[in-house]
């Protein structure tokens, strides 16, 4: 890997396409998660976040899922070379381990992290580099896209801006579909992976026989001052003070008639405030809440049947004894 890297930035991560969307959550009261992990305060805040409540960093039963997953993923991967794509990719430690892994099996691997948020990337661009010195790079490539996913209506034409060689991709969807509407993202998702490439994702799940009790049930891993404090920290950029308002948490359906439910995260404001955010005027006035965060909860079958209608077939699945946590590794049909 070169020793600075070359991100791709998309025309949906442009500032004036930020500035639009920012202007549309504005009037609807609705913030999208992408205004959450923009900034390095908010990157850092959310890296704390995952490595103190993550399953995957706290609970040995989760972690030991995903050793078992990126191994035996990488272990069926029956090419020499690899593109590995991490869409949204975070911190990038899955992705690192899943490198570490192939290259332990001699596939020869290019690595492009993807996230909303420019910190992100370069952090897992450089976790990859500092981890895993055998990872091949190409004079005219980029090492990192930045881009929205819900923003992109042409995946193959982005794919062939980055120049990457012409190999299979092993594309990662880790920890993104829980905050996607289900008609967002996913009928997209098998041009990404492209002809002879796969798919490893993971989705929060609901435990036990009873789908709602169970969602419920997790409610309160949710609703902490940590993560409260995360989801704030865009507010108070505008102005606003912790004592002006409070986070609520709650469980609804999937307002798209999927029967789903999901766990959301809406601010109360308690006091009224005015200000103005890329010159419009936004107000905070008591009973009238705004969106902050939604998190859905689906099950194993669910997710099948996500991947039967989206083009894609089921490879392989890890499921956490606690039937929390599940990773689903598919195919394009």
């Amino acid at each position: 890997m070169s020793l600075v890297p070359s991100v791709l930035i998309h025309e949906s991560c442009w500032p004036q396409a930020s500035a639009r969307d920012l202007l549309r959550s504005l009037r609807t009261r609705r913030i999208p998660h992408k205004f959450h992990y923009e900034s390095y305060k908010q990157a850092r805040q959310w890296l704390a976040l995952h490595e103190t409540y993550s399953p995957a960093r706290r609970d040995p039963d989760c972690r030991n899922l995903y050793d078992r997953a990126l191994s035996e993923t990488a272990a069926s991967w029956n090419h020499k070379s690899v593109h590995l794509l991490a869409l949204g990719c975070g911190g990038g430690q899955k992705e690192v381990a899943l490198l570490q892994e192939l290259n332990r099996r001699n596939v020869s691997s290019l690595f492009t992290p993807q996230d909303v948020s420019l910190p992100l990337v370069l952090t897992a661009w450089q976790r990859a580099r500092q981890l895993v010195e055998a990872i091949e790079t190409t004079e005219a490539s980029h090492d990192g896209l930045l881009c929205d996913l819900a923003g992109v209506t042409e995946p193959q034409d982005l794919l062939a801006r980055l120049r990457r060689k012409a190999i299979p991709r092993l594309v990662t969807f880790l920890g993104l579909a829980p905050n996607f509407e289900p008609h967002e993202v996913w009928p997209q998702l098998s041009e990404w992976i492209g002809e002879d490439g796969r798919l490893l994702f993971s989705a929060n799940l609901a435990p036990g026989a009873d789908y709602e009790d169970g969602v419920r049930q997790l409610l309160p891993s949710y609703a902490n001052d940590m993560t409260n404090r995360w989801l704030t920290l865009l507010l108070e950029d505008w102005g606003l003070e912790r004592g002006d308002g409070e986070v609520r948490w709650s469980v609804e359906p999937c307002p798209h008639g999927t029967g789903l439910l999901r766990i959301a995260a809406d601010y109360h404001p308690i006091q009224k405030r005015r200000f103005e955010v890329e010159g419009e005027s936004v107000r905070f006035e008591p009973g009238q809440p705004w969106r902050l965060f939604f998190s859905y909860r689906h099950t194993p079958e669910c997710m099948r049947d996500i991947v039967a209608r989206n083009g894609l077939r089921l490879i392989n699945s890890w499921i956490t004894d606690s039937g929390e946590e599940g990773v689903f590794l598919c195919e394009r049909l």
